[in-house]
């Protein structure tokens, strides 16, 4: 195929959602990608999910479109302008358009990874009615083989949808959560899943964390906050999908040929929050241990701070820790300030250094190298690759 000519500009359509912090960070990042390009001018407008096409585009003569395909009908309906598009949502797995996604299989890992630290041996996914969304039935699917390969049960229930006043589904969804095991673990599709089986338990009294253990994925803060209790969520890391997805439309603009299987980015990671506090071990001194942590980290605690407050010694603590978490006392206190460390680079805007005090590091350099260790970028370029602008993008030309 030959290439495209140079051209003075770029017109790109943005049909991207602006409603959700996933969409806005998706925005960021093409937003970035475009400040590279002083060719391209950015056609937008603020919408939902479920917005569909705007008005405008039945006349637009553009050169690109990145969108979040939401039904056949849009899909169709893009096809048709015969232009370069590039898929952010995946609706069909095997769709028309070259997609830039979220890796569902590092997701579901994660997601087993850090249920499984929190001590629990039951696991579970809430997915939504089977065959709706196959990246969420993939996603699903996912987690279930990593619950196995460890040698777990996993339930699944197919039930969700987006608004869910259905008495029969509710009636579903609680009988199964009162079915399952207690303590389970259990992922929910995306965080609207999560914040429906939060409600369902709190309707049917069912402890969260104590019996089940909650945990979403896209990591919206205002969702997340909102529920009771605040819901753990996986950070899909929308900033870099909307970067990347940015630069393969640009060279499909060029005439370059698309990717014969959809461009997989590596999430980011598990912001806990309440709905996977700290559940019961069998050991009691591991469960007082790990609840100590975790309340604790962030103050500067050290590794004879908890074994001070245990009735075992040091080694017999690092081998029950060893043998429940699969992690060492020093590295399960660095693993909880990290991970706090990472909700404020992400959700707030305060300087690094006042995050390393917050977080329980002596200094701001140890701060910077210990997460360096453990992530693999700075503080300062991890916030810039998670934290997305509260403001939607305004339109351009």
């Amino acid at each position: 195929m030959s290439r495209k000519p140079k051209r003075w500009s770029y017109h790109v359509a943005l049909l991207v959602e602006s409603s959700r912090a996933y969409g806005r960070a998706v925005l960021q990042g093409v937003a970035q990608y475009a400040e590279k390009r002083p060719d391209w001018i950015l056609h937008f407008e603020p919408s939902g999910l479920e917005a569909g096409l705007p008005c405008w585009l039945r006349s637009w003569q553009g050169d690109g479109i990145l969108a979040r395909v939401t039904t056949p009908h849009m899909a169709k309906a893009l096809q048709a302008t015969g232009l370069p598009v590039v898929d952010l949502r995946g609706f069909r797995l095997e769709g028309p358009f070259p997609c830039v996604l979220a890796d569902n299989t590092c997701i579901a890992q994660r997601a087993f990874d850090h249920l499984y630290s929190c001590g629990l041996r039951h696991f579970a996914f809430c997915g939504s009615l089977r065959g709706q969304h196959p990246r969420l039935d993939q996603r699903g699917d996912e987690f279930q083989r990593c619950a196995v390969e460890a040698g777990f049960d996993c339930e699944a229930i197919y039930v969700w949808e987006r608004q869910c006043n259905n008495r029969s589904t509710w009636g579903r969804l609680i009988a199964w959560l009162k079915r399952l095991p207690k303590p389970t673990g259990i992922l929910a599709c995306n965080d609207d899943c999560g914040f429906q089986v939060l409600t369902a338990c709190r309707h049917a009294g069912i402890g969260v964390p104590e019996e089940l253990a909650i945990l979403g994925v896209d990591n919206d803060p205002v969702l997340c906050n909102l529920s009771r209790p605040s819901l753990s969520s996986i950070d899909l890391n929308g900033l870099q999908i909307g970067y990347e997805a940015a630069g393969l439309l640009d060279r499909l603009m060029q005439g370059r040929k698309p990717p014969a299987e959809p461009v997989l980015v590596t999430p980011g990671n598990v912001i806990a929050r309440g709905s996977t506090g700290v559940l019961t071990f069998t050991e009691p001194e591991v469960t007082a241990a790990v609840r100590f942590i975790r309340e604790h980290a962030c103050e500067g605690i050290r590794v004879r701070n908890v074994v001070e407050r245990s009735f075992l010694s040091q080694r017999q603590l690092e081998r029950l820790f060893q043998h429940y978490l699969g992690r060492s006392l020093k590295a399960e206190l660095l693993r909880i300030q990290i991970e706090k460390a990472q909700q404020l680079l992400a959700e707030t805007d305060l300087p690094v250094k006042t995050i390393a005090i917050r977080t329980g590091f002596r200094s701001e350099q140890y701060f910077s190298e210990a997460f360096f260790r453990q992530c693999g970028l700075r503080p300062t370029v991890y916030r810039q690759h998670h934290c997305a602008s509260p403001e939607p993008l305004c339109s351009r030309g």
